[in-house]
């Protein structure tokens, strides 16, 4: 399956399983071992398309899509230090799917996204306290499928598909 959101902690990395049939799994690796991929449990949801971030302590799933026009604005919370399900967090400012995240230890920030017209959204989640996701702000323009990063004091948002469908573009945009 294609790993859509993932997460991490100096110990292990955490990613979901979203494939075509949209399931709820997710897995982890070690860094201090070779090998294959262990479960590790299931979100509160099936889905695909979802966004990951969080911190050391605390991994982050949000939004994905079900099929059809069924775009989810649920945020699922996991303990990185131990294995288990998935507990809710809160829900999204929206319902959809293929957002990117990026998170330094206190934030994380989901930027643009489908839902089924293309997003310009920004919002964001403290990670320590469980809650609703608030708004951050906009893009300077709506895209899907881009890529984020960040450092501690800014994030960045690079690529993305336009909402035409057939240009991706070039454009990276920074928040602090």
């Amino acid at each position: 399956g294609k790993a859509y959101a993932s997460t991490e902690s100096p110990v292990r990395a955490v990613f979901h399983n979203g494939n075509a049939t949209s399931d709820s799994f997710y897995d982890t690796i070690k860094f201090s071992t070779l090998g294959t991929s262990t479960g590790f449990g299931e979100l509160t949801q099936k889905r695909n398309g979802a966004c990951g971030g969080g911190n050391a302590v605390r991994g982050v799933f949000s939004g994905g899509y079900l099929g059809g026009s069924t775009h989810k604005n649920t945020i699922d919370y996991v303990t990185l230090a131990s294995e288990g399900n998935a507990i809710d967090f809160g829900d999204r400012t929206f319902s959809g799917s293929y957002s990117s995240s990026a998170s330094n230890s206190v934030r994380v920030v989901s930027v643009g996204g489908f839902t089924p017209s293309y997003l310009n959204t920004e919002e964001f989640i403290t990670i320590a306290t469980t809650g609703n996701a608030q708004d951050f702000g906009d893009m300077t323009a709506p895209t899907k499928y881009g890529n984020a990063t960040s450092s501690n004091t800014r994030a960045i948002y690079a690529g993305g598909l336009s909402p035409d469908a057939s240009t991706y573009t070039n454009k990276i945009e920074f928040f602090t």
